[in-house]
Parts: structure tokens; sequence; C-alpha cells
């Protein structure tokens, strides 16, 4: 399985709102890179969470209309990513 690794405070799933295009990717979350499950000291909270929100496509679309400079920076962010993977 080919896998991509977001860091914190990534997003995705933009290309495919602001372009009108289907997605190909599935999203795994947690875990660890090596696949081993982390062993931890009892009481000893794990700093490896991911936590995800999620944003009906039209509402974002509006949100980004509302805010041209906005919606060209993640309309060009997304496809240079996009060319990146």
């Amino acid at each position: 399985i080919e896998a991509v690794t977001l860091k914190r405070g990534a997003w995705f799933g933009d290309y495919q709102i602001m372009l009108n295009k289907e997605s190909d990717w599935d999203l795994v979350a947690g875990g660890h890179k090596d696949g081993k499950e982390q062993k931890l000291a009892r009481g000893i909270p794990s700093n490896n969470y991911t936590m995800t929100y999620q944003i009906d496509a039209e509402i974002f679309k509006k949100v980004c209309d509302g805010y041209p400079e906005f919606r060209r920076y993640v309309i060009g962010r997304s496809l240079v990513r996009r060319s990146y993977f």
C-alpha cells in the first residue's frame, strides 16, 4: 500500500472540492509508520492521535467565494500538491 504522511495541521480534499473531482484516495489514520504497536508506561498518554473535521463541499465553496484571495490560495495550493502526489 502506498501512503502519504501528512504533517500536523495539514488538510486534504481541497483539490477534489474546488475542482469538482472524485477522490481516488483512502484515508488511514493513526498507528505507527513501522506498523508496531506503541508501548507506553501505564498512565502516560499517547500523543499519537488523529483528529479530523469534515465540512460539506458546497458550504466550503460558499465560504471560499466570500474570500477570493483565500479561494485563489486554496486552488493554487491544491494544484501544486496534486502535481507532487
